[in-house]
C-alpha cells in the first residue's frame, strides 16, 4: 500500500474479540475479520440490553415494591400476610384457613344455639346456598360462589331468618342466604321486621328526593 509515493508497511496487531494476531494497514483496526466484528456488535447490543433491564429492575423496586399495601391479619390463623393490591380486600392468607374458620363458625352457631336450649342441627352453608339458588333473599342479587370469603356486598354470606339472639334455632328451616350488604343491614332484627324497615326508608328517602 502507498500513500503520496511511499510505501506503507502493515502493522501487526491483535484482535480485541479472539486476540489473534493480524496485519492491517489501517492504525484504527481493531478486528481481524467480518466475523469478530459482528461478534462484537452483537455483545455490545447484548451489554446494553443487560443495563436496561437492571434500570428497569431498579425502577421497578423503587416504585411497585416500595407502593405495596401493608401487611394484614389473618382472620383464621393470624398471620401476617400481603394482599395484592390496595384495594383487595381478602382477609385470609389461605382458603384452608377460610374453610377452617367456615366450620368453626358453624360449631359455634349450634353452640350457641345448645347454650339457649334452642332446636339446632348440621347445618351446611353450601347446602343452604345451594337450595337458595345462591341469590340473596334479601334483594334478589346474585352471590356467585367466587365472592366467598372476598368481603364485597355481593359476597353469599350465612344468616338465621331469626336470630338466634332473638329465640331462633341454628336449623335449615331459619337459615338462609344473604349478601354481605343486606346481612349488615339486617342485623340480629327478624327477616319481617327488617323488610318493614328498609321499606319504611326507601319510602322515607323516595319523598326526600322528590322533595328536594
Amino acid at each position: 500500500m502507498t500513500t503520496q509515493g511511499r510505501r506503507i508497511k502493515p502493522v501487526e496487531r491483535a484482535c480485541v474479540v479472539c486476540s489473534q494476531m493480524f496485519l492491517s494497514y489501517h492504525w484504527t483496526a481493531i478486528y481481524c475479520g467480518g466475523k469478530c466484528k459482528a461478534d462484537a456488535v452483537i455483545q455490545r447490543r447484548r451489554k446494553r440490553y443487560e443495563r436496561q433491564n437492571e434500570r428497569r429492575v431498579a425502577k421497578y423496586r423503587r416504585d411497585v415494591l416500595a407502593s405495596r399495601p401493608s401487611p394484614l391479619s389473618c382472620h383464621g390463623c393470624g398471620v401476617l400476610f400481603t394482599p395484592l393490591s390496595h384495594v383487595s380486600r381478602r382477609r385470609y392468607c389461605s382458603e384452608t384457613c377460610r374453610r377452617r374458620d367456615v366450620a368453626w363458625r358453624n360449631e359455634s352457631h349450634a353452640k350457641r344455639a345448645r347454650l339457649r336450649d334452642q332446636p339446632w342441627e348440621r347445618v351446611r352453608r353450601v347446602k343452604i346456598f345451594e337450595r337458595d339458588g345462591w341469590r340473596c333473599r334479601g334483594c334478589g342479587c346474585e352471590t356467585p360462589r367466587e365472592l366467598i370469603g372476598s368481603g364485597q356486598d355481593k359476597e353469599p354470606t350465612f344468616d338465621h331468618i331469626v336470630a338466634i339472639a332473638a329465640g331462633g334455632g341454628h336449623t335449615k328451616e331459619n337459615a338462609q342466604l344473604l349478601c354481605r350488604a343486606c346481612n349488615t343491614s339486617k342485623g340480629v332484627m327478624p327477616m319481617a321486621l327488617w323488610r318493614f324497615v328498609r321499606k319504611v326508608r326507601c319510602v322515607r328517602l323516595v319523598r326526600w328526593t322528590v322533595g328536594a
